[in-house]
């Protein structure tokens, strides 16, 4: 299985994709299955939230590249601040 041990600052190809909703990427420890059908552990300080693009290493050296899930959104307006309040 693939431990993903930290965030990378440097732009590298990916080895691999890991598509996930935004609950799922707000957490620093998770089991999750690569877009590649591969198993991974995901084992990050708590660093916040995963970010669209964000680059995981692996200790073998293995680069996966963060997608953000389409989700759906909801959007509330209002005529006034204090209604909305």
């Amino acid at each position: 299985m693939i431990r993903l041990i930290r965030k990378l600052d440097t732009p590298e190809p990916p080895w691999a994709t890991l598509t996930l909703p935004w609950a799922a990427r707000t957490n620093s420890r998770l089991r999750v299955l690569l877009d590649n059908g591969k198993e991974a552990d995901i084992c990050l300080e708590d660093d916040g939230a995963l970010r669209n693009g964000d680059l995981l290493a692996s200790d073998e050296g293995h680069v996966v590249r963060i997608h953000a899930a389409s989700e759906p959104l909801s959007t509330a307006t209002c005529a006034d601040a204090r209604t909305m309040a």
